[in-house]
C-alpha cells in the first residue's frame, strides 16, 4: 500500500475502491476470526513487557499534538516569517512549510470528523469492557467505553504518515510502515480490535488521498 500523489480522479478513484475492497475484507475477517484471539493473545501475563512499551508509545496519536503544530508552523510561515531570518531568506521554505501544514490540518480535521462520526453509530464495544461483555454493540452511544470502531489513534498516525508519504514519496515505505507500526499499539493495550486498527488505517490514509486530491498544496 503505497501512499501515490494521485492528481487526477479516475486513477485515484481506482486505487481508494481497491483498498477499501481489501481492507474492508480484511475488517471483516478481523472481526470473524482474529479480533478476539490477537485480544487474548496481548492480555497473557506473558506479555507484560510489549503492554508497558505500547502503552508509553501509544500516546503519540493524539491529533491534538500534530494539530498544534500544523496551527504554528501555519501561522509563523503566513504571518510571522519575516521576523525568522531562515524563513524570511528562502520564500520557498517558507510556502512548502505553510502549504504542507495547512494540508495536514485539512487532511486530520476532515478523517476525524469522519471517525468521529462513525464511532457513536457503529457503537461497538472496547476489547477491556468487562461490564456486560455478551453485548458487542450499542448504537448511538455517547459513552468512549463504545466508540472501538474505527481506532481514532490509528486514523491519526496513518493521516500523519500518508501525508509524510506525500511530501517524501522517496521514503514512502518508511512512514506508512512506521505508522502502521505505532498505531497497533492500541491493540497491544487492548483498546482497540484489530478490526478496528485496519478501520483506523482505512479511514487516515484514504481521506489523505482524497484531500491531497481536493485541496493539494499550492507549491
Amino acid at each position: 500500500m503505497a501512499a501515490i500523489a494521485y492528481k487526477e480522479k479516475a486513477p485515484l478513484f481506482r486505487h481508494s475502491l481497491i483498498i477499501l475492497f481489501f481492507g474492508s475484507l480484511i475488517t471483516v475477517l478481523g472481526y470473524y476470526q482474529l479480533d478476539q484471539r490477537i485480544d487474548a493473545f496481548f492480555q497473557q501475563p506473558e506479555q507484560e513487557t510489549i503492554y508497558y512499551y505500547s502503552r508509553e508509545i501509544t500516546n503519540i496519536g493524539y491529533s491534538s499534538h500534530y494539530i498544534i503544530i500544523c496551527l504554528v508552523l501555519l501561522i509563523v510561515s503566513r504571518f510571522f516569517s519575516k521576523y525568522v531570518g531562515y524563513l524570511n531568506r528562502n520564500p520557498r521554505i517558507r510556502l512548502l512549510i505553510e502549504q504542507w501544514s495547512l494540508f495536514l490540518l485539512r487532511a486530520l480535521l476532515a478523517a476525524g470528523i469522519l471517525v468521529q462520526m462513525i464511532k457513536p453509530v457503529v457503537g461497538r464495544r472496547r476489547p477491556h469492557v468487562t461490564e456486560n461483555p455478551e453485548l458487542l454493540f450499542n448504537h448511538f452511544t455517547t459513552d468512549p467505553h463504545w466508540h472501538s470502531f474505527p481506532s481514532g489513534h490509528t486514523q491519526v498516525l496513518m493521516t500523519v504518515a500518508t501525508a509524510l508519504a506525500l511530501i517524501w514519496p522517496k521514503a514512502r515505505w518508511f512512514f506508512l510502515i512506521l505508522g502502521l507500526v505505532l498505531a497497533f499499539t492500541r491493540v497491544a493495550i487492548y483498546q482497540h480490535f484489530f478490526s478496528d486498527y485496519i478501520g483506523g488505517i482505512l479511514a487516515g490514509y484514504l481521506v489523505t488521498l482524497w484531500v491531497y486530491y481536493k485541496w493539494p498544496p499550492r507549491i
